[in-house]
């Protein structure tokens, strides 16, 4: 009589290996959101005071534990996205967003990482400027762009801004001081689900590659293009133009 354990074990590995083994992989992301947003907003709340007083141990490892909730909930996300939605990512009607609110909901949920690495994390946008667009679509690219750029960079800074460019664009850009991106890396930079080569203590980000694929399908679908410059001496940086004039 086979054992229950092993017998339990043999019928996962048959469904991994079957025609709904992403299906089942989805579910699983699926069920890992709601606790994963659980231990975010807890640690976030402990780690900021809300809940009593911490000490500079407590809070560094608050920080580490918000870190890998918030990479592990990402990927999730960006799994269940990229099953369920296809390349139907922005779904909703243009409208008017303010620079501040989208630049602070990005920092708001990247600042914790990035003290904890001791880097320096700079913004560079109009003070009072609007435009018109997807807002919660490029919330979602600038984040994903943003938590990649923490990732890989160890020392430094991570700079994300807009500027304005002739003719009413908008360039969005994530500049960071980070190790770049190899030069065999850069062909499959945006296919999900790549082998994972290499990697560093301490990092609790995804190394599948489909959050960038979730980021380059965002900012096509609102027309514009997904860039990139990278190199060992300036790091990297991810751009894209929108249209869309700077509105007071």
């Amino acid at each position: 009589e086979t054992a229950p354990d092993v017998a339990g074990a043999s019928d996962l590995q048959s469904r991994m290996l079957g025609p709904n083994a992403f299906e089942l992989l989805v579910e699983v992301a699926h069920d890992f959101r709601s606790p994963l947003t659980s231990v975010l907003f807890l640690s976030e709340t402990l780690r900021d005071g809300h809940s009593g007083e911490v000490n500079a141990l407590q809070r560094s490892q608050l920080g580490l534990m918000y870190s890998a909730a918030f990479g592990l909930a990402s990927v999730a996300s960006d799994v269940v996205d990229l099953a369920r939605r296809g390349l139907d990512l922005v779904d909703e009607e243009p409208s008017p967003y303010g620079f501040v609110e989208v630049f602070q909901t990005v920092e708001r949920m990247i600042r914790p990482m990035v003290e904890e690495k001791n880097l320096e994390l700079r913004i560079e946008i109009p003070a009072h400027g609007q435009s018109e667009g997807h807002a919660h679509a490029l919330t979602r690219v600038l984040l994903n762009l943003t938590t990649n750029a923490v990732k890989f960079t160890n020392e430094g800074f991570v700079e994300i801004g807009v500027k304005q460019l002739q003719q009413g664009r908008l360039e969005y850009y994530v500049q960071d001081t980070g190790r770049g991106i190899p030069e065999d890396r850069r062909e499959e930079l945006f296919q999900p689900f790549k082998t994972r080569r290499g990697g560093q203590p301490g990092e609790f980000f995804s190394g599948s590659g489909v959050g960038l694929s979730i980021a380059r399908r965002l900012v096509e679908g609102m027309g514009a293009e997904l860039e990139f410059t990278s190199s060992d001496q300036k790091g990297t940086r991810f751009y894209f133009v929108l249209p869309g004039p700077v509105r007071r």
